[in-house]
């Protein structure tokens, strides 16, 4: 099969507009995100203890089993949210301030917003990996590309503010996970083998 017609890609209108519409500094974080979650999934689910196997309609396939390794981190003892100063101020944010998730209104016909209420007995670690997963969720289903992203009003500013820092607390935490996880685990050396 002859491909080469696929090798002169151009964006497609529509992702053309959306992008002209978005913050600059926003579109490089959810990248850095999605490049960074993604490996951290990979390496995950390439461990028997951090991955679970679905069936599906169409097959089994494996997943990340991110419970197993919060389970795994909290037991390690090592997780110090106070410092570096840079790591709490992200995790307090992540905390105080949790992404939303997006119900169907069907007074206002449109997504509404709606806090991410996590059970108030979890760990902090727990409450980051529900918080965490969701930010993954709204990047990738498109739960960040709501009216108030787009639209030039100060909700809009507020709102790209409000997702940038959430993004960016995310990283960091992440990040710290992943320093924290021990050699002998094989999650660093998975992470990092491209």
């Amino acid at each position: 099969m002859d491909t080469s017609i696929l090798d002169n890609y151009e964006s497609y209108e529509y992702i053309k507009n959306i992008k002209g519409h978005l913050d600059e500094e926003y579109l490089k974080v959810s990248l850095d995100f999605f490049i960074m979650f993604s490996r951290f999934e990979y390496a995950l689910k390439t461990l028997p203890l951090f991955s679970k196997e679905k069936e599906t309609d169409y097959g089994k396939y494996s997943e990340a089993n991110w419970t197993e390794f919060t389970k795994e981190l909290a037991k390690s003892g090592k997780i110090d949210y106070s410092k570096p100063e840079k790591l709490k101020i992200a995790k307090d944010y992540l905390i105080n301030n949790p992404p939303y998730k997006l119900l169907f209104s069907k007074v206002t016909n449109k997504l509404e917003p709606e806090e991410n209420k996590v059970n108030a007995n979890y760990s902090e670690t727990k409450k980051l990996r529900e918080h965490i997963k969701l930010i993954r969720n709204n990047l990738f289903h498109g739960g960040k590309y709501t009216d108030n992203m787009i639209e030039g009003s100060k909700e809009n500013k507020e709102a790209v503010k409000r997702n940038i820092l959430l993004i960016k607390s995310a990283m960091i935490v992440l990040d710290n996970w992943l320093d924290l996880c021990s050699e002998n685990s094989g999650i660093k050396e998975r992470f990092n083998n491209i």
